[in-house]
């Protein structure tokens, strides 16, 4: 089965300056695994993630811009066809903003669960943000790129060849943006690349995720599973 991504709903974007920004609000379908991606500017905080009832786990959590912002990665499974608004909680440590873009995911490994063969991150402040897999991908799993800097300008982030953005959002103070670039299958390398022209300091994340038949069957104890990998908080 191949594997297929769903936009939830567009990314919200918010500079509020609390402890808790709503995410978009979207319907999945039972079984969908979901993962929602969250820059949040002006905080180092733990971050939690709630909505649905659903039982959220955060998958990475990666500061940026010389320690001052944060990038953060959950993932649930729906367990009703029924309307969600994923909810980044950044309590003890304010953020001056935040930007959640989220998706629901059919055709992966397990599906009841997230298997990831392996993370990437990195920061800086050139144009053109790129990162290194430990490994050559497997052509048959989905990578998602995830980007983040302190720009505001509209429709800064292009994806690289046979990446195919699925959002795109700022706000203006602070100057912040986060960019999904994403390929459910064919890539090959460890070399991942997002167009920006901008210098302004970014950070990035990217995924691998076990396409269904291509990861382990049963979970290790972190419910990675065997040959899975994660990036620790």
């Amino acid at each position: 089965m191949a594997v297929v991504r769903t936009r939830l709903a567009a990314a919200v974007a918010s500079s509020s300056n609390t402890t808790s920004y709503a995410g978009p609000v979207g319907t999945p379908a039972v079984g969908d695994l979901l993962l929602c991606v969250v820059a949040a500017t002006g905080t180092t905080a733990a971050g939690t993630m709630s909505g649905g009832s659903l039982t959220w786990t955060q998958l990475t959590r990666f500061s940026y811009n010389s320690g001052a912002d944060t990038m953060y990665v959950f993932w649930a499974v729906a367990t009703a066809a029924v309307s969600i608004t994923p909810t980044f909680d950044c309590t003890g440590d304010a953020a001056t903003g935040a930007i959640i873009a989220c998706a629901r995911f059919t055709g992966l490994e397990g599906q009841n669960q997230l298997y990831v063969r392996q993370t990437a991150t990195a920061t800086g402040s050139t144009a053109n943000p790129s990162i290194a897999f430990p490994v050559a991908c497997n052509t048959n799993n989905a990578v998602i790129l995830i980007g983040a800097n302190g720009t505001n300008s509209a429709t800064q982030w292009s994806p690289g060849t046979s990446y195919t953005e699925m959002d795109e959002a700022t706000y203006t103070t602070p100057a912040a943006s986060l960019a999904w670039h994403d390929r459910m299958s064919g890539e090959t390398g460890n070399g991942k690349l997002m167009t920006n022209a901008n210098t302004t300091p970014w950070g990035m994340i990217g995924i691998e995720l076990y396409a269904a038949g291509q990861g382990p069957s049963t979970a290790d104890a972190q419910g990675m599973g065997f040959f899975g990998g994660m990036s620790g908080p």
